[in-house]
This record gives structure tokens, sequence and C-alpha cells, in this order.
């Protein structure tokens, strides 16, 4: 996957507290633009989806992923 483009400027900058309270969250999103959508699969990456905020909720991803997603949900489900 080759990135061409990244906007230097964050699209939406997110802060919250990890649920144990003890912990500040951020989740920076930047406007990026790609070549083309071919890539090498690696251990760490096996497959590239795209999924409404939805579907993502409902898949099987890492928790620290879900709680990310979750935070995006009750930030932005309302605009």
């Amino acid at each position: 996957l080759k990135v061409t483009y990244i906007n230097p400027s964050p699209k939406y900058f997110c802060i919250w507290e990890s649920s144990d309270g003890n912990t500040p969250l951020w989740l920076v999103f930047y406007e990026v633009e790609v070549e083309n959508f071919e890539y090498t699969p690696t251990e760490e990456c096996r497959e590239m989806r795209f999924f409404t905020l939805e579907e993502a909720l409902n898949a099987n991803i890492y928790p620290a992923v879900r709680s990310s997603l979750d935070e995006v949900k009750r930030l932005f489900m309302n605009f």
C-alpha cells in the first residue's frame, strides 16, 4: 500500500479516558490518499476491508480498537 499524500492537519481529534479512568486516550484521524489498494499481506495485516461504523462494532476486533470505535460512535453518531 503506497500512501501518496497525508494532510498535515488532523481531520478529527478525540480525547477521552480509559475505562479505568487512569489513562488518557487520543484518537487522531488524518486524511490520506493512496496510489491503489494493492498490498502484500503480512502477519500484522492479513486483509484490508472497509466497514461502516456499525459493521466494525459488530466485527471480531481488538479490545483497544473496539474502545476507540465506541468513542467515535458516541462522538459522531449525532452528526
